[in-house]
């Protein structure tokens, strides 16, 4: 109930963190992060999330965010070369009606889908490969980009980089928390990366904190990378600001 209230009076908000080319320093893309405002109840917002996924209302909290999202890309990113990230949980991949919902947020939002990457994690792709990868095939014949992300945690498989059309690859964070100190993890990642590179994909390291690790995934050819190194997850206005701001010296 609290969470049904909450989108009602539009207690969440959106957040957007920069990610950027790690060859020439500029921004290539945002990722929308869910917040919470809400005072009534003490919650986190990764908590809040999983109450939402035991109770199901995920779904409409994701929906919530993919409309805010789409329509803050119509109103200001339509004219800049600048793309956005949005999570999607299991719950929504799943229910059979996303490709629906997005075709109709489509028509009220009409941006360009090619600007919106939808991130999904690997064990939304478990349960069912075949239907993951109709899925993935459906939303990518809308025109949208597909990442992997959190890759390395959990279920890793290389089915789902040879078998599924992912544009992107997100490295987790963990395994760039050691990457500067553990041969292994440093290793691991150089794996990835090129293992993607060869299969045309992308790679974003997440969680990037300082300038050690930032120049290790530069030197491993590592594309992309977000953390706080370069910027804390920001309001629009400041986001907006930043990406204008970045563009301007192109």
């Amino acid at each position: 109930e609290k969470i049904n209230q909450a989108l009602l009076r539009d207690d969440f908000v959106i957040y957007f963190q920069p990610i950027y080319n790690l060859q020439n320093k500029k921004i290539i893309k945002i990722e929308a992060l869910l917040r919470w405002n809400s005072s009534e109840l003490q919650l986190t917002t990764s908590e809040l999330i999983a109450v939402a996924e035991k109770t199901g209302q995920i779904i409409e909290i994701d929906r919530w965010v993919l409309r805010n999202v789409f329509k803050f890309a119509y109103e200001n990113l339509r004219e800049i070369p600048c793309g956005v990230s949005i999570n999607i949980s299991v719950q929504s991949l799943n229910s059979g009606v996303i490709i629906k919902f997005l075709q109709e947020a489509l028509c009220e939002f009409p941006i360009n889908p090619a600007q919106i990457a939808l991130e999904i994690t690997e064990h939304s792709l478990i349960d069912n490969f075949e239907n993951s990868q109709k899925l993935i095939r459906n939303l990518k014949t809308l025109g949208f980009n597909i990442s992997l992300d959190d890759f390395g945690t959990r279920y890793s498989s290389l089915n789902y980089l040879s078998k599924m059309a992912f544009d992107c690859l997100k490295i987790d964070k963990s395994y760039v928390d050691n990457i500067a100190t553990f041969d292994k993890d440093s290793l691991i990642i150089e794996q990835i990366i090129k293992l993607a590179a060869k299969l045309g994909i992308k790679t974003v390291a997440e969680g990037i904190e300082t300038e050690m690790q930032e120049r290790i995934l530069q030197k491993l050819g590592c594309d992309y990378g977000q953390g706080y190194y370069f910027a804390r997850p920001m309001d629009k206005t400041d986001i907006l600001s930043m990406v204008t701001r970045d563009i301007e010296f192109l």
